[in-house]
């Protein structure tokens, strides 16, 4: 006869994974802070990568072409704007991890599937698929930086 698979005095073999999110609202030190980070970060990215990447990819032209479309701004006004555009989001990501607990790397790990089912349907229209991929990726990249910027803050702050 065999013996049965679980004692009624052992504890079972699953593991309890436990998330640990911050009962307090978002902190505006840290939020702010991830904010100048983004502004310096995107001002930088707007103006090198535009003349590496043209350098380097000719089928880049067609998305810098929309890019220059939708921000004719100048790099300073377009870092503002996505600046403003990443902090909302986080602050949202926020919010939603206060009532809904998620762990803290979930965003990190879903920014770039996001990214590049957003720049997808410019890719299948302009047939193109190598540039938008790049510019999906670089999206993705200044999220994610901003999204650390947040953590290291507030474990900086507590």
């Amino acid at each position: 006869m065999t013996p049965p698979l679980l004692d009624a005095g052992r504890r079972s073999p699953a593991r309890v994974v436990e998330i640990e999110v911050p009962e307090e609202p978002p902190s505006f030190a840290c939020n702010l802070a991830a904010a100048i980070f983004s502004f310096v970060l995107l001002a930088v990215v707007d103006v090198f990568s535009t003349q590496f990447l043209m350098v380097l990819f000719t089928a880049f032209e067609d998305a810098c072409l929309l890019i220059f479309e939708f921000l004719p701004y100048g790099p300073i006004m377009d870092a503002a704007l996505g600046s403003i555009v990443l902090t909302v989001i986080a602050i949202a990501l926020q919010l939603f991890q206060r009532y809904w607990r998620f762990p803290t790397w979930l965003p990190l790990a879903l920014a770039w599937p996001t990214a590049w089912m957003l720049v997808a349907p410019s890719a299948l229209e302009h047939g193109d698929w190598a540039s938008w991929l790049i510019l999906g990726t670089l999206g993705a990249g200044v999220f994610c930086s901003h999204w650390l910027c947040i953590l290291l803050a507030r474990e900086a702050w507590d």
